[in-house]
């Protein structure tokens, strides 16, 4: 398992995981443990599930992703489709009770429809650059990304500046409101 002098818990073997990255002497990737604490899995319940696994090399995974991480711009190889402001709810309000990760995969609702959709958000800081990987404001801005490109009519009717959604984690946990059209826009104007 090949590693580096910057994330020595951390491998890459291609037998293992189809190369993904893993920590060491494990098949536990380091994208399993980011979606787990991006899901609200808290760093004691990690380890009560895989006691091969320590506060050490959960925060390992941590530096690595954060090192790491790269735009979904990057990974689908294109623009964001809209821009949103939102507002995360308290847990007072029904929202998250642990905090949410840069590119936590929640589902998407329109205001205006009942259908879930894979609208996948990168969360902005205020200079407009994508937030690396952890805990990020619960207000500003974040770029959507509609995930199965088939699907890109269908949002035709939903998409426009002022539609609001939500953030849906089998509830809505956050309200978001469309302020720009990105990569969308070329769909609408054809």
């Amino acid at each position: 398992m090949l590693s580096s002098a910057a994330h020595p818990l951390i491998g890459i073997d291609p037998d293992i995981r189809f190369g993904r990255a893993c920590l060491a002497g494990t098949r536990i990737s380091v994208n399993d443990v980011a979606g787990w604490l991006g899901n609200g899995v808290s760093v004691a319940n990690i380890i009560a599930d895989f006691p091969e696994l320590t506060a050490e090399a959960i925060r390992a995974c941590q530096l690595y992703s954060s090192d790491c991480l790269e735009s979904y711009s990057t990974t689908l190889g294109r623009a964001p489709d809209f821009r949103v402001t939102y507002r995360l709810f308290t847990a007072e309000e029904g929202g998250r009770k642990t905090p949410a990760y840069q590119h936590i995969r929640w589902d998407f609702r329109y205001e205006d429809t009942k259908a879930s959709w894979m609208i996948w958000p990168e969360f902005l800081d205020p200079d407009g650059k994508m937030v690396p990987n952890g805990p990020f404001s619960p207000v500003g801005q974040a770029d959507m990304f509609i995930i199965n490109p088939e699907s890109l009519e269908s949002h035709r009717p939903h998409v426009r500046p002022g539609q609001r959604g939500y953030f849906w984690e089998g509830r809505p946990v956050g309200v978001c409101e469309v302020v720009e059209m990105l990569g969308l826009r070329q769909l609408s104007v054809g």
